[in-house]
């Protein structure tokens, strides 16, 4: 098996791989290991962005989760 074999694969089949991966860390590792897997773990890492949000009224701190935006790509 040569070395480079994982690049005959199309991306395609990489990333229905890449999405049965649970944590967004494991994406992000696997997306520094090269450019290729960057390119095709990207997407997947930012399907799902959460995002809070501080208010300071009067001297009283109020916070609100504003939750998760989940983007969902076409299948």
């Amino acid at each position: 098996m040569a070395a480079n074999s994982n690049y005959e694969l199309p991306d395609e089949m990489w990333m229905e791989c890449f999405d049965h991966f649970d944590k967004a860390s494991d994406l992000q590792n696997l997306a520094l290991t090269c450019r290729s897997f960057h390119g095709i773990c990207l997407p997947l890492i930012s399907r799902s962005i959460s995002y809070s949000m501080k208010i300071s009224d009067t001297g009283r701190d109020v916070s609100k989760n504003w939750g998760n935006v989940n983007i969902r790509r076409d299948s």
